[in-house]
């Protein structure tokens, strides 16, 4: 459940990657009020280009206290090697990102998220019964493009599922979308 959590926020931030003059800053925020500043603020219209765009999410480090080593090594071997997609974005798609950064999130709260200048900075913390969740993700963005680096501390937990995940998301516009590719959003 957390790394669909972390997925979602990972979704939140290619979503939100393009800013032409908007800013938002919001501290102490849910994600309805971060969604609803996004509206107001004009970052959820001006998002990234509709098109195609390739991603890739390489982990940089995972480690998991009282995770059995092989365990664990098997993972770092599954998530290392790093994931590339492509697809394509539409601009309908786009225009959903400050109803869907609310979405199943009820137990989250961000502590700052603010998008200014080509730069993204945000935290969060999400909680499910004694687990809980920080999650922190800074980075730059164009309408074009996007870097990102994005932390997921997990906490209360039975052992082995306490764990820290560092991963970077690069994402690349390349061009208008293949018409294949188009009818597999």
């Amino acid at each position: 459940m957390m790394m669909r959590r972390l997925a979602l926020w990972v979704s939140l931030l290619l979503l939100s990657a393009c800013d032409r003059g908007a800013e938002v800053s919001v501290e102490n925020a849910t994600p309805e009020e971060v969604a609803a500043e996004m509206k107001k603020s004009g970052v959820a219209q001006d998002l990234r280009k509709p098109g195609q765009w390739s991603t890739s999410m390489a982990v940089a480090q995972i480690e998991a206290p009282g995770m059995p080593p092989e365990a664990l090594n098997q993972m770092r071997a599954m998530m290392g090697n790093g994931q590339t997609t492509e697809r394509c974005v539409t601009a309908e798609e786009l225009k959903q990102v400050d109803s869907f950064i609310g979405q199943n999130n009820a137990n989250c709260r961000f502590e700052h998220y603010r998008v200014s200048g080509g730069k993204i900075d945000g935290k969060a913390k999400c909680t499910q019964g004694a687990v809980n969740q920080t999650m922190t993700m800074n980075g730059s963005f164009t309408e074009n493009s996007s870097d990102m680096t994005i932390r997921s501390e997990t906490a209360g937990g039975p052992p082995g599922q306490n764990m820290t995940v560092t991963m970077n998301i690069k994402s690349k516009r390349l061009g208008e979308c293949k018409p294949d590719n188009a009818a597999q959003r």
